[in-house]
């Protein structure tokens, strides 16, 4: 069996995208709308971090960065999170946690200073009452600390038994897959969240960079959803490393 410390990484992930991708409405949670240039959700501290970490930048419906030498094309008048929304959402989650388990609560605080929140985007509002709220989120976590996670396959799996651990309501629809995308291996896992009023299906996508797990998350409910952002996580594109 995994031990906890070396499981530690992947439950960052969990603790923003539990909430993130329930599609929660949540009245006092504040946004930023930008179509132009836009900093990225940061959650401090962030120990793990080189000192030239970039978070990022979405310029024209495109996000870049520097540190991780990619970009990928945004939906055109979705709803960018801010820094303190993301922080909100993040300790929202942690505490959903630890009401269960206060074990994975001790976890989770330890793995957040080794994660960085890269982009959150959403179809609409949080705060906004809708039915569905598509979304996808970035996060990079430094894994030099696990030295047993090697691919993202080993990242995806080691998530999995996290999440199992703290009884939370998802449904695994199968393995770790490896695809590539635009040259760029990734690994892929597909589950759903059941949350009592929505059943919310996620796609993790996971590829190993300069000693970080770099994750996108899709959320949505149904194809037309999902095959609208499949087109954008798709654009990713990282230089050749040389």
């Amino acid at each position: 069996m995994l031990q906890l410390s070396f499981l530690k990484p992947t439950l960052a992930i969990l603790a923003l995208s539990l909430i993130v991708t329930a599609c929660e409405n949540n009245p006092s949670s504040r946004t930023e709308r930008k179509t132009e240039q836009s900093e990225q959700p940061q959650v401090e501290p962030f120990i793990g971090k080189p000192d030239n970490f970039d978070y990022g930048k979405v310029e024209d419906n495109v996000y870049s960065n520097a540190y991780f030498k990619c970009t990928m094309k945004v939906p055109k008048d979705w709803v960018i999170m801010n820094k303190e929304v993301a922080g909100e959402l993040q300790e929202k989650a942690v505490d959903k946690i630890g009401r269960e388990n206060e074990d994975l609560k001790e976890v989770v605080e330890a793995g957040k200073i080794n994660s960085a929140n890269l982009l959150a985007i959403s179809k609409f509002d949080p705060k906004t009452p809708t039915p569905s709220n598509p979304n996808f989120i970035i996060i990079a976590e430094n894994i030099t600390a696990s030295p047993g996670v090697k691919t993202g396959k080993d990242y995806l799996i080691s998530g999995r038994k996290l999440m199992q651990q703290a009884q939370i309501n998802y449904e695994f629809l199968d393995e770790p897959k490896q695809e590539f995308i635009n040259g760029r291996s990734f690994y892929v896992m597909n589950m759903i969240l059941h949350t009592g009023t929505a059943n919310v299906r996620q796609r993790y996508y996971v590829t190993i960079s300069k000693g970080f797990a770099f994750t996108i998350i899709e959320a949505y409910q149904n194809e037309k959803e999902d095959a609208f952002m499949h087109d954008y996580v798709h654009s990713i594109k990282f230089e050749k490393e040389k």
